[in-house]
């Protein structure tokens, strides 16, 4: 992201604490993750806690918040044993090798602290408010397993044309780079992250929420050999509860 937008998600985060009204609050809740964060962690599921402080803009009666919160987003085991059938040319002869790739047992997981910031509209019920915001967001990744090589060392042909050619048919043949690979390789560097959600209070103390956010997280890297997934932006729905102060 450029200066520009940084810098905007810097303005926001910093309106409420201009605010001359406080309010103290504390989360807890549930992950139920989308197919993007399935491909980072190949797991749907994870819990997060956070505290915030909410009040209105200075000069507004536009209502509004900042907080912090920490995530855990366990992985999933993938990566299993993968039978691969290559033919090749070395020249002279056609050649067909047939094996096992042993399991790889790879398994990411991801830890997230975050930096929001929300700015509610309200609705017809005064029970429910929607919000908007924007977060700044740490990653850290957990990773194990061994990531396995995804095309046999042998057998490649004697040109450039024809080792892309067994490549080519290698890889249409099997998912083994994709599935024997870590789709995360460096969760490393502040991502930025959209929120939408809507809250609905239940009492002066106690609300309910449900947020929809999405984050940045690792670009593809045109300099890896290995076959990988995309650039990954996971996305999640949180269902929590708030207590207010």
């Amino acid at each position: 992201m450029n200066i520009l937008i940084r810098t905007s998600l810097v303005g926001l985060l910093a309106l409420p604490l201009a605010a001359q009204e406080s309010g103290f609050g504390l989360k807890g809740g549930v992950i139920l993750g989308l197919d993007s964060l399935k491909k980072a962690t190949n797991g749907t599921t994870g819990f997060t806690l956070g505290a915030d402080y909410r009040t209105h803009i200075t000069g507004t009666e536009i209502p509004a918040r900042i907080g912090l919160s920490l995530s855990s987003m366990p992985g999933k085991t993938t990566g299993g044993p993968t039978a691969y059938s290559w033919v090749w040319n070395d020249g002279t002869d056609d050649h067909h090798e047939e094996g096992i790739i042993p399991s790889s047992a790879l398994k990411t997981s991801l830890t997230l602290a975050q930096l929001h910031g929300d700015v509610f509209i309200t609705t017809p019920l005064p029970e429910l408010q929607a919000f908007v915001g924007l977060s700044l967001n740490s990653y850290s990744a957990k990773k194990s397993g061994n990531e396995v090589p995804g095309v046999p060392a042998q057998g490649l042909g004697q040109t450039d044309e024809s080792y892309e050619a067994q490549i080519s048919a290698f890889h249409e043949a099997t998912t083994l780079d994709a599935k024997n690979h870590f789709a995360v390789r460096d969760a490393k560097g502040l991502k930025l992250g959209l929120r939408l959600g809507l809250t609905y209070a239940f009492s002066k103390h106690m609300s309910a929420e449900l947020l929809l956010q999405q984050t940045e997280l690792s670009g593809k890297d045109l300099e890896d050999p290995l076959v990988r997934q995309a650039g990954i932006n996971p996305a999640w729905v949180e269902l929590g509860i708030r207590w207010h102060f």
